[in-house]
C-alpha cells in the first residue's frame, strides 16, 4: 500500500459511475473517491485479510488531489435519476387528463399530484456550489480500465444499510427504505446500470427504475445487463459464488450498505470483473460472526443469474 502523497495533475470526473452520492475521479488506471473516515478504516483492516482482500478492489491509501471541483458530495446521478422519474410520471399524468371519461374527483387528484412533483423538482433542484479544494481522497484500482465499452451494473447488497451509530430519526428512514425496496425481501436492491447496446448506443438505468422491480421482475435487469451471452453469466456466477465462499469462510464483518459491482466491456465479454466496494457502512473486526445479510443477498444475486443461465443454455439448444 502507497503512503499518502499529494497529486497536482487534475484527474477526470469517472464517466462510468452508475450510484452513488461521493464523487468519483479517474487518472491512470486509479480511481479516486472522497475520503470516508471509516471507509479508510476498512480499506486499512482490509489489508490484513487477505481472502477478503482478494474480492476488493486494489487499495493504494489516501492522496491529496489539487484542483478538482468536489465542493459538497455530488448528487448529480441522483438529481439525473430524479428528473427522469418526475418526467416521465408528469407526461403520464398529461396525457391522462385528456381523457374524456375522467370524473372530476380523478381529474382533481391529477392536478395535485402535478403540483407536488414540481414543489418536488424545484426543492431538488437546488444546484450546489463547485469550488476547488485540496481534499483527501481514497486511491483504488478502477476496474474498467482499458475497456471500449464499460458495461456496469450496481447492486446493494444486505437487508439492512445503517450504521451501528446513526441517528434515530436516519435508522427508521433505512430501515423503510429496506422494507419497501428488495433489500428486506431479497437481500439486495438494484443500485443502477449502464449497458452498451447493439446499436452502439448507451442505456443507462438508475435506482429510481430500480425500485419499481419486484422479487417477480428482477430479472429483467440481469437479463438487460448481460444481453443473453452464455459465456459472460457462466463467469458471473462463477466470481459470485467465489464471493460468497470467501464470504462465508471470513468472520468478524458487517457489510452494511456495500455494493457487488459487476463490470464487462461489450466490445470483449471475457474481459469481466465481479467485486465488493463502497465500505463506508462496513466493519471488520467489531462484529462477531458473519452478515448474513449480505450472504442471503448475494445468494439471491447468484440465483437470478442461475436462471438466465438456464434459459441461455435453453435457448442455445433449440437453436442447434
Amino acid at each position: 500500500m502507497e503512503t499518502m502523497k499529494r497529486m497536482n495533475n487534475s484527474p477526470e470526473k469517472l464517466s462510468t459511475q452508475v450510484a452513488g452520492k461521493s464523487k468519483f475521479f479517474t487518472q491512470d488506471a486509479r480511481l479516486f473517491k472522497q475520503c470516508d473516515p471509516q471507509e479508510e478504516r476498512f480499506y486499512n483492516n482490509l489489508q490484513e485479510r487477505t481472502l477478503l482482500k482478494s474480492i476488493c478492489p486494489a487499495y493504494f491509501g489516501v492522496v491529496e488531489l489539487n484542483n478538482v471541483e468536489v465542493g459538497t458530495p455530488d448528487r448529480s446521478i441522483e438529481m439525473q435519476q430524479l428528473e427522469e422519474s418526475i418526467q416521465k410520471e408528469k407526461s403520464g399524468l398529461h396525457i391522462c387528463l385528456m381523457r374524456d371519461d375522467l370524473s372530476e374527483e380523478e381529474r382533481d387528484l391529477m392536478i395535485m399530484r402535478l403540483k407536488e412533483l414540481s414543489k418536488i423538482r424545484q426543492k431538488s433542484g437546488c444546484k450546489q456550489s463547485k469550488l476547488r479544494y485540496t481534499r483527501k481522497f481514497i486511491c483504488m484500482e478502477d476496474m474498467c480500465n482499458g475497456f471500449q465499452k464499460p458495461c456496469v451494473m450496481d447492486l446493494k447488497i444486505g437487508t439492512r444499510t445503517h450504521v451501528d451509530d446513526a441517528p434515530p430519526d436516519k435508522i427508521e428512514r433505512m430501515k423503510n427504505k429496506c422494507r419497501y425496496t428488495t433489500s428486506a425481501s431479497l437481500g439486495f436492491r438494484f443500485g443502477g446500470m449502464q449497458v452498451w447496446k447493439n446499436s452502439g448506443e448507451i442505456s443507462t438505468k438508475g435506482k429510481f427504475w430500480g425500485r419499481k422491480l419486484n422479487l417477480n421482475t428482477m430479472w429483467r435487469a440481469f437479463s438487460k445487463f448481460v444481453n443473453r451471452d452464455l459465456q459472460l453469466v457462466s463467469n458471473i456466477i462463477r466470481q459470485l459464488e467465489n464471493i460468497k465462499y470467501i464470504l462465508e469462510q471470513e468472520d468478524n464483518y458487517r457489510l452494511y450498505s456495500v455494493s457487488v459491482l459487476l463490470v464487462y466491456d461489450a466490445d470483449n465479454t471475457r474481459k469481466n470483473e465481479v467485486k465488493l466496494i463502497d465500505f463506508a457502512h462496513a466493519y471488520l473486526d467489531d462484529h462477531h460472526g458473519r452478515d448474513s445479510g449480505a450472504l442471503f443477498g448475494i445468494g439471491n444475486i447468484i440465483q437470478y443469474f442461475s436462471e438466465i443461465k438456464e434459459e441461455c443454455e435453453n435457448n442455445h439448444v433449440q437453436s442447434i
